[in-house]
């Protein structure tokens, strides 16, 4: 009895928190939460003022859980994590996505653009043989960037409406004529192409 009594105790746990890593995450990220009382039906939301998104948590163990970071506008925001009896809060900071350097990264890229779906993606292949896929809906993005640096760079990124941006393409050759056409393909403004010579 005394045995059964002590097993099963996490079960009556009240949901608590104790440590959320890491508390600064970009999007996409896996947070882990450790604390008591994550047993099923557990819910993760994430507020920041009128904003209010869900994530889908996996529960390891009653003590611990973890979410992808879904893709929401980096600053401040709190972290409730609700069963059906009670909600705790706590803060989790989301950072802006790092800025990729053009013609400097350590993988290949395919890019695909699905008007009838209404989505950009990047696929990265790493050297490690991993993989990574980056979704932005086309609604998302306010305009193509063209640049061209010093030296045989040329970058088209896509600026989403939140200011960040996603490297669409890069290489050696001028990539003036792709931005250009890849603007009027999504029916968005292009800058930083040059006009023609005066």
């Amino acid at each position: 009895m005394v045995w059964s009594l002590l097993c099963c105790a996490w079960l009556d746990a009240p949901l608590e928190v104790h440590a959320v890593t890491p508390v600064q995450v970009h999007r996409g990220e896996v947070v882990t939460v450790h604390g008591q009382g994550f047993e099923a039906p557990i819910a993760i939301e994430l507020a920041s003022g009128d904003l209010q998104h869900t994530a889908q948590p996996v529960i390891d163990d009653p003590r611990t859980l973890r979410f992808e970071v879904p893709r929401i506008p980096p600053g401040s925001w709190d972290l409730v994590v609700r069963n059906d009896r009670e909600a705790v809060r706590t803060a989790l900071d989301i950072l802006p996505d790092p800025e990729e350097v053009p013609c400097a990264r350590g993988y290949q890229a395919n890019t695909e653009l699905s008007l009838p779906e209404g989505v950009a993606v990047v696929v990265r292949f790493f050297p490690d043989g991993r993989q990574e896929r980056v979704r932005t809906l086309v609604s998302d993005i306010e305009a193509i960037e063209y640049s061209r640096r010093d030296g045989p760079c040329s970058a088209i990124h896509l600026r989403r409406m939140d200011g960040t941006r996603l490297l669409f393409e890069d290489g050696e050759k001028p990539l003036d004529e792709r931005a250009t056409t890849l603007g009027a393909y999504l029916g968005k403004p292009v800058e930083g192409v040059p006009g023609p010579a005066q």
